[in-house]
C-alpha cells in the first residue's frame, strides 16, 4: 500500500498533478492519506529515497509517541519509573505499532497526531491549548481521510471533560472549530474539484 503513496508522490514530484496514472482524464483518488503523499513528493523533489526516508519517518513519528506516552505516565498521572517503562516497552513492542511505525505509511503519523490533539484539547491542566489543538487537528484531518471523525469525537470529549471540570470557556472551542471548518472546507472544497469525487476511491 505504500507504494500507492509514492507512485502519487513521484507523479507529483514530476510536476504531473496528484494522479496514479498519467494522461489527461479525471485522475482517480486512490489514497487516503493526503499530508503524507505531499511529504513523500518533497523527497521526490530533493531526489532522496522514498523508500528508506519514509519508513524512516514512520519510525521517528512511533519513537516520539513512545516517549509522550512514557512522559504522560511519569509527570502527569505519576506512575513509578519501573511501570512506566514496562508499559512504554510493551506498547514500543506490540506486533501492530512494531509493525506499523516501519511500514512508509502514515499510521504512526496520525497516531501522534491524534495525541497531541487530544493532549492539547483534553490533558491541558489549565486548560484547552486553542492554537496547538487547532494545528493538530487540521493535521489531523488532512493525514488520513478520517481523521475528521477523530477530530468530532475528540472535541465532544474535550467539551464534556472540561465542563464537568468547571472549565467553561467557549472561545477556545470556537477557535478550535472555525480553524478545522475552514481548513477542511478548503481541502474538501479542492479535492472535490479536482477528483470530482466526494470520497477517495479506496474507501
Amino acid at each position: 500500500d505504500a507504494y500507492i503513496s509514492f507512485r502519487y508522490s513521484k507523479n507529483f514530484a514530476l510536476g504531473c498533478g496528484l494522479r496514479y496514472n498519467l494522461g489527461n482524464h479525471v485522475p482517480v483518488e486512490g489514497y487516503s492519506n493526503f499530508l503524507w503523499v505531499i511529504l513523500g513528493s518533497l523527497f521526490e523533489l530533493l531526489r532522496l529515497q522514498i523508500t528508506f526516508w519514509m519508513p524512516l519517518i514512520s519510525a521517528f513519528c512511533g519513537t516520539i509517541l513512545l516517549f509522550l506516552v512514557f512522559d504522560l505516565l511519569r509527570r502527569r498521572l505519576r506512575v513509578n519509573p519501573l511501570a512506566s517503562g514496562i508499559a512504554t516497552l510493551t506498547l514500543g513492542f506490540y506486533p501492530p505499532f512494531a509493525v506499523w511505525s516501519s511500514s512508509g505509511l502514515e499510521t504512526m503519523a496520525f497516531a501522534l497526531v491524534m495525541y497531541l490533539t487530544f493532549e492539547r484539547l483534553v490533558l491541558r491542566p489549565d486548560g484547552v491549548d486553542a492554537v496547538g489543538a487547532s494545528i493538530f487537528g487540521l493535521l489531523l484531518v488532512l493525514i488520513r481521510v478520517e481523521g475528521i471523525a477523530w477530530v468530532v469525537v475528540l472535541a465532544m470529549l474535550a467539551f464534556v471533560s472540561r465542563w464537568i471540570a468547571g472549565q467553561r470557556r467557549i472561545r477556545p472551542f470556537l477557535v478550535f472549530f472555525i480553524t478545522i471548518v475552514v481548513g477542511y472546507a478548503i481541502y474538501f472544497g479542492w479535492r472535490f474539484w479536482y477528483y470530482q469525487a466526494v470520497l477517495p476511491n479506496n474507501v
